[in-house]
């Protein structure tokens, strides 16, 4: 297939990302805070109707194994995996008879891949029988157990033959599975099977791909076999807000995992202060599935001492949309007065804030949250520190040359970090991918996006425009500059470029400027096809941080965790001039801590895992940019 010596790259490197074994950093320039990786469990319908041609002239049958087998030979060793097939062994006579209804058959086991077994297993497979689509999938969580990632890619060619609808099925199985996630994909299918496996993939916290031929399928399964092992889940202490804000979960500066319905009304929250005078952030981010008839999403963010209102945010999808992207908000409040203030306000001095949540629009179905609380410490002699600056308008991010292959992470948590120069990965039709750049005090982040050269079909140009968007490191937009987008018609790339990062930034009245050193994100987001079916997309990047580390604010010293520095070190990109690009040395074990010499950092916890990262101020940060 066209796209798998690509493919196979990618999906070794997003595999073994978890251990940093794709390639040494020093080498590749990726490090990442990838979790352990999960299982993946592979699904296939064997059932009669894969006898049928597909486009290509082959079977259909035979167009998955060849599929199955391409995705195979692009795994690494490592990588757990197995295979269920159903319909393969029982020839009811086209009638959901008992024993066709129960044909459903783990014929490899998860486990430490074997690919000359798999390979094996997958070309004895023959079509023969029925479609158990809810039997199947209630067998393939007893493959995967209880704990973990599990992940499931589930390819039919049809609907389910055995009960009237297998979604409810589905939802029952997938009710308290926030580390389960199931894919589905249509082969050549029709409206009613389509309407079924969008309804499990929706239940199963997934995405649905349309695969109207072979190459399409092919499309399909490798890209969700390489995303499978970092697909986007949310992850942190699990709490579960309260309709009112007595006895509401305390929250301090960490991840946290909650899950909010449509119209169930507001969650409060408490967020606690651990050291006076710090300024608090506070970002949730989720993903909701896509739906072209109700894509609409709003949950509103509040932090507010007593009666008083800190600080309003939203996080939003827009309904007309064809991005099916992430739903992300950031609010914020300072422990100092503003200037604009004649004294501090409770928001300022309260050891506590009330953080609520209200997921006022979207679809009906309960979906998981990621809950970020981070505390900045009040930094000595403020009017030491460069004044607020700005973008420079005059400022030209170099076009991407040749680029180094790369896989993105679906969510901020998973974004792998890379350094500066040119990157390239492709990309499905409907997929936002996140990756993580350092940036110190005194620094600046240009990055440009452009379609690979060549590789804009007829296809490619019906998705009109691609969204690139950077984050600061408490997950809001940063600068005017970051709700632009790119034309897949048009030649030249598309460039971010940031202002320079000042911690005095935050005085700034309207759009936030960068004003926090740390792990900048950079999002790149495909709006889905509206003529259906799988589009790739190869895109290449390119990543320039310039700028000496400079204005680093001294912060205070009372409370809060121990003092952790390191000293970043310099690192060209790869055609800046050395002396004016440095680049902020990762940290071993978690994100970057780009405070040099300050006495205290801020704690940020991912996950189960305990990070230092400075942060930073008041407000909230501007809406999303409108398709994202």
């Amino acid at each position: 297939m066209r796209i798998l010596a690509a493919l196979c790259t990618t999906a070794v490197m997003a595999l073994t990302a978890g251990s940093h074994a794709a390639l040494p950093a020093s080498a590749s320039g990726v490090t990442a805070d990838d979790p352990v990786p999960g299982k993946l469990l592979l699904m296939l319908d064997a059932s009669g109707s894969m006898k049928a041609k597909d486009p290509s002239g082959l079977t259909k049958i035979e167009a998955a194994k060849k599929a199955l087998t391409g995705v195979v030979g692009a795994l690494p060793e490592s990588a757990q995996v197995g295979l269920r097939v159903y319909g393969a062994t029982v020839d009811g006579g086209g009638k959901p008879t008992p024993a066709a209804c129960a044909d459903t058959k783990l014929v490899h086991p998860i486990g430490a891949l074997d690919k000359a077994g798999m390979t094996t297993t997958i070309a004895a497979i023959k079509a023969l029988g029925e479609t158990p689509i809810a039997h199947s999938l209630e067998e393939a969580m007893k493959d995967l157990g209880a704990d973990g990632k599990r992940n499931i890619v589930l390819v039919s060619d049809g609907e389910e033959s055995c009960v009237p609808d297998p979604c409810p099925v589905v939802k029952k199985l997938t009710a308290n599975g926030i580390d389960l996630q199931i894919d589905t994909v249509g082969f050549g299918v029709n409206a009613k099977a389509r309407t079924q496996l969008q309804c499990i993939a929706d239940a199963g916290n997934g995405s649905y791909f349309d695969a109207k031929d072979a190459d399409q399928l092919n499309t399909s399964l490798s890209k969700l076999s390489q995303r499978a092992i970092r697909p986007f889940t949310v992850s942190g202490t699990p709490v579960v807000g309260t309709p009112a804000a007595t006895g509401a979960p305390e929250l301090t500066a960490g991840q946290y995992t909650d899950t909010l319905t449509t119209g169930a009304g507001r969650r409060h929250y408490t967020v606690r202060r651990t050291m006076s005078g710090s300024t608090l952030r506070v970002a949730v981010t989720m993903r909701p599935p896509y739906s072209e008839t109700a894509n609409r999403e709003l949950v509103r963010l509040r932090l507010a001492a007593g009666d008083e209102g800190c600080g309003d945010g939203l996080a939003s999808r827009i309904g007309s949309s064809a991005f099916a992207g992430l739903v992300n908000g950031t609010v914020r409040v300072s422990g100092t007065k503003s200037a604009s203030q004649l004294r501090p306000s409770p928001c300022n001095t309260s050891d506590a804030v009330t953080l609520t949540l209200d997921r006022e629009t979207g679809s009906a179905t309960p979906n998981p949250a990621e809950i970020l609380v981070m505390e900045e410490p009040p930094v000595d002699a403020l009017d030491a520190l460069p004044p607020a600056g700005s973008v420079n308008p005059d400022q030209v991010a170099p076009a991407p040359s040749d680029p180094r292959p790369v896989v993105g992470g679906p969510s901020f948590s998973s974004a792998p970090r890379i350094s500066p120069g040119s990157w390239q990965e492709t990309y499905m039709s409907g997929e936002t991918i996140f990756y993580r750049i350092p940036v110190g005090w005194g620094q600046h982040l240009r990055v440009s996006v452009a379609p690979v050269p060549g590789s804009v079909t007829e296809q490619v140009k019906q998705l009109t425009h691609y969204a690139p968007v950077l984050y600061a490191p408490d997950r809001g937009l940063v600068d005017e500059a970051s709700l632009s987008y790119g034309s897949f018609g048009q030649k030249a790339h598309t460039q971010q470029v940031s202002a320079e990062v000042r911690y005095r930034n935050r005085e700034r009245r309207g759009t936030p400027l960068a004003d926090l050193a740390g792990d900048y994100y950079l999002r790149i987001a495909i709006p889905l096809s509206r003529q259906g079916g799988v589009v790739e997309v190869p895109m290449m990047f390119r990543v320039d941080v310039e700028g000496d580390i400079t204005g680093e604010p001294s912060y205070a010293a009372s409370g809060g965790p121990s003092p952790t520095s390191p000293n970043p070190s310099a690192t060209a990109s790869p055609d800046a001039t050395p002396a004016k690009t440095t680049n902020p040395k990762p940290a071993e074990d978690g994100p970057n801590l780009l405070v040099r010499g300050g006495p205290v950092v801020l704690l940020l916890l991912i996950g189960a895992a305990g990070y230092a990262i400075v942060r930073r101020r008041r407000g909230a940060h501007p809406q999303e940019p409108p398709t994202a």
